[in-house]
């Protein structure tokens, strides 16, 4: 655990406290005590978890997932060389051992981190699960074909040569990750005190080269954890049951409780919500991925008190934002016009009113180590269309200007697009909608060449620390043609080389504070709209038991959840 981290984990308890405070089962109100704590709860082995979603998983091969309940449900099927503590409040944010024995260790100054892997680790066929095979599972990362997961490894390697492409396209291996029988070594560009961090991404899943199908993968991976899958109809149905050669003695964080565990893809928003709400036959044994309840089902919700008992609210650390191109829309004014024009009240309207989550003016959240509050364009909540056009005017462009939005094509998508496209017409802009299915919006804004003028997005940070929040986001040299992060795709030579020192900064606690500044520093080139800092309620059947929202994924601990 490097300096600084404790304090991450008291910002990020402090919010699942409250958090858990409005809707563990006694129906608490905010701030009391919860008599019911997921921890206390008595599991029990057996039964199946039903998993309701409107959308599929964009992504479950390992070096593509990305997103947040994607990483959330990979756990069931992969481990990686250490994942964080599944319990409940700050301590979720914690580092451990998975298919290493410990959270790693560090040398050569911070410039090399050595894992030994766990005896007794084995795949879906009872194979034995190797170094060798974490080390190919990077590699493939950086497959252009593959590269829409978590980049952080593939950046701070040393010695990759240039125009690398994986072993299957570049035919060799990269000799900054060493293996010794199993041990797996990696050496670093530079030094990073908080790697460990970095190889909690599904990038060290391990995959046997011989089970690789590339693009196809995703369509089945081979199991290393405690289910494997069994059925997989896309955009329909996803059906896992046991992996019997995983062994719960290797494994410190998964309870793998249910025998089965079914999605259902497809649902719209208010099945889901009604679903749950009704919590009748199945659905007692159910939850939502991705779906905190709508903005027409919360009152419905919360005036029930069994509902109410079975709920969970609170922020979970991710930022809602507008994404501006600077490439389609490279003129400052322009962008800052939008920034004043957006009307912040009428968007969280949009998404459920006051229980989605707190008016946002920065790039980092409140829950982030070094964060502090600023407002670079003072607006009211409701926007202030006048000076957005004046600062049209300044530009010279012609009124109206026409720009088109990307957003979800169902339910909050549509509305939220619907309410910028009334405040962006107060300022002189027209606004097309441009209605994306939600299991590949990802993937068309991420493509360089769809991503339109403006999109609506969510970041959440990979570990507590602005290194995964503003490089990942507004580093020019990280854009890439698809599954793109950079969705401003902002190349700046002065935010680039202030990246690069902050980052060479090791010490977290003088770190924090800098990439603060560096947020301020990249809103005055007005690259997004901050929306929310966001948060959500959440619903689960009668029959869950251990539920609580992770620190880290914001979503239901799928690992830790049983039935009964």
């Amino acid at each position: 655990m490097t300096p600084g981290r404790p304090l991450a984990k008291s910002l990020l308890g402090a919010a699942v406290v409250m958090l858990l405070a409005t809707g563990c089962p006694g129906g608490a109100g905010e701030g009391k005590a919860v008599p019911t704590s997921p921890r206390a709860q008595t599991r029990v082995a057996g039964g199946t978890l039903n998993v309701l979603m409107h959308a599929d998983f964009e992504h479950l091969d390992p070096a593509r997932n990305y997103v947040a309940q994607g990483l959330d449900f990979g756990r069931l099927l992969y481990r990686s060389l250490t994942t964080y503590k599944s319990e409940p409040g700050g301590v979720g944010t914690d580092v451990v051992g998975d298919l290493a024995t410990d959270a790693g260790t560090i040398g050569a100054g911070g410039t090399s981190w050595k894992f030994t892997l766990r005896p007794g680790l084995r795949y879906e066929d009872g194979t034995v699960i190797k170094a060798a095979d974490v080390k190919y599972g990077v590699e493939r990362a950086f497959d252009p074909e593959l590269n829409e997961g978590p980049q952080y490894i593939q950046l701070l390697l040393a010695n990759v040569p240039p125009g690398y492409q994986g072993p299957k396209k570049s035919g060799k291996s990269l000799s900054s990750i060493v293996v010794q029988g199993n041990t797996i070594t990696f050496q670093l560009k530079r030094a990073v005190s908080d790697f460990n961090y970095a190889t909690t991404e599904p990038t060290t899943v391990p995959v046997p080269r011989t089970r690789d199908t590339g693009v196809r993968y995703d369509d089945r991976v081979f199991s290393s954890g405690p289910y494997k899958i069994d059925r997989y109809e896309r955009g329909k149905t996803l059906t896992l049951s046991r992996n019997v050669y995983w062994d719960r003695r290797t494994d410190p964080v998964r309870g793998a409780y249910p025998d089965t565990i079914v999605c259902s893809f497809g649902l719209d928003t208010a099945t889901i919500d009604q679903r749950l709400i009704a919590d009748s036959g199945p659905d007692k044994a159910a939850i939502e991925l991705g779906t905190p309840l709508a903005p027409e089902s919360i009152a419905q919700a919360l005036s029930n008190a069994a509902v109410k008992s079975r709920s969970v609210r609170g922020l979970n650390g991710h930022l809602s934002y507008l994404a501006i191109n600077t490439k389609k829309v490279p003129k400052l004014e322009v962008r800052q016009a939008i920034n004043y024009a957006v009307n912040r009240e009428a968007y969280r309207i949009a998404r459920g009113g006051r229980t989605a989550g707190d008016y946002a003016t920065t790039i980092m959240t409140p829950l982030l180590p070094g964060y502090h509050a600023y407002d670079l364009y003072k607006a009211r909540p409701q926007g202030d269309p006048d000076k957005a056009k004046r600062l049209l005017q300044q530009a010279g462009v012609p009124l109206p200007l026409k720009l088109t939005v990307a957003s979800s094509s169902i339910g909050m998508g549509v509305a939220q697009a619907v309410a910028l496209q009334s405040a962006l017409k107060r300022a002189g802009i027209d606004l097309e909608i441009q209605a994306v299915p939600p299991g590949v919006y990802y993937g068309t804004i991420g493509d360089v060449t769809k991503m339109p003028e403006l999109a609506f997005s969510t970041w959440g940070p990979d570990w507590p620390s602005g290194s995964t929040v503003l490089p990942p986001q507004f580093d020019g040299r990280q854009i890439r043609a698809k599954g793109n992060t950079n969705l401003s795709q902002l190349n700046n030579p002065a935010i680039n080389a202030e990246i690069d020192r902050i980052s060479a900064i090791r010490d977290p606690k003088q770190q924090a504070p800098e990439w603060s500044k560096l947020d301020e520093q990249i809103m005055g080139l007005a690259p997004i709209v901050p929306l929310l800092y966001n948060a959500g309620i959440h619903v689960r059947g009668s029959k869950i038991r251990g539920a609580y929202l992770h620190a880290f994924y914001g979503e239901w601990d799928v690992v830790s959840l049983s039935v009964g």
